[in-house]
């Protein structure tokens, strides 16, 4: 039973690394897109298009993991 419930803390440390990394990313695009001279409203749009594109496979990986 303990090594079930140490498996599944791994599991989900690793899926809550992976999604970090997932929604950082837009972040990071954003500060260098910012120092090659884009306007911040411009990037901030695409952030926002990104984590909204992001956002239906969040729900999607949450439906399967922990509702199915």
């Amino acid at each position: 039973m303990e090594r079930v419930r140490k498996q599944q803390l791994l599991e989900q440390s690793i899926y809550g690394v992976i999604w970090s990394v997932i929604f950082f990313l837009p972040l990071i695009g954003e500060y260098f897109a910012v120092s090659g001279g884009l306007e911040k409203e411009e990037v901030r749009t695409l952030v926002r298009d990104s984590w909204l594109g992001i956002l239906p496979f969040f729900m999607l990986f949450l439906l399967n993991n922990y509702v199915l």
